[in-house]
């Protein structure tokens, strides 16, 4: 999914794939905005589920990366979805334009997450969250990822990497310091 979304955020090809800011790769970027995409799916907490870390040390990780990545400058769209399936093509289109609308509407604020597990958009106006319509969901396949044509110009490394970095990826679903944890975390 991570790829996928990159692929289709790539269209003019702005945007880097596990991009570096400070200690921390991050999932999507786009390096001129400082906007970063992050996604987390069904084993964004894979150290917890595979004993590694405790609930409460992977939370603590979260917060600490995304306080560093914000403190780099960096504005953060999150997409959620624990079940891995995603929107439709139109709707992750909107999703970022959303994003960037939000954030040059408020220069000061960090952070907006997409949580298409529970069909809610939370951000610092909203921190409990609002209903939104993600409409038909899907599972990315092989075959879509073929279907982008931008996808030719990363390198077998990259790809290597992003298979990985469900499982190093932290972060926290509210970045300025409004920590809570719900049982969709867990």
């Amino acid at each position: 999914q991570q790829l996928y979304i990159f692929g289709l955020y790539n269209q003019d090809n702005n945007s880097e794939l596990n991009y570096p800011v400070s200690y921390y790769n991050v999932d999507i970027c786009f390096p001129d905005e400082k906007l970063t995409v992050e996604y987390d799916g069904g084993f964004h907490n894979g150290r917890v589920k595979t004993g590694k870390l405790t609930q409460e040390e992977f939370n603590q990780k979260e917060i600490i990366r995304n306080n560093i990545i914000k403190r780099e400058g960096y504005k953060q769209m999150r997409i959620i979805s624990y079940n891995d399936k995603l929107p439709s093509d139109t709707i992750l289109l909107q999703m970022l334009s959303e994003a960037r609308t939000y954030f040059s509407t408020y220069p000061s604020h960090s952070w907006i997450e997409f949580n298409i597990s529970t069909s809610t958009v939370r951000n610092a106006e909203n921190p409990n969250g609002i209903p939104y319509d993600f409409g038909s969901l899907r599972t990315i396949k092989e075959s879509d990822l073929n279907n982008l044509t931008n996808l030719n110009t990363i390198q077998d490394s990259e790809l290597n990497t992003v298979s990985n970095s469900d499982i190093n990826n932290v972060s926290d679903n509210n970045l300025d310091n409004q920590i809570t944890i719900t049982n969709t975390i867990l």
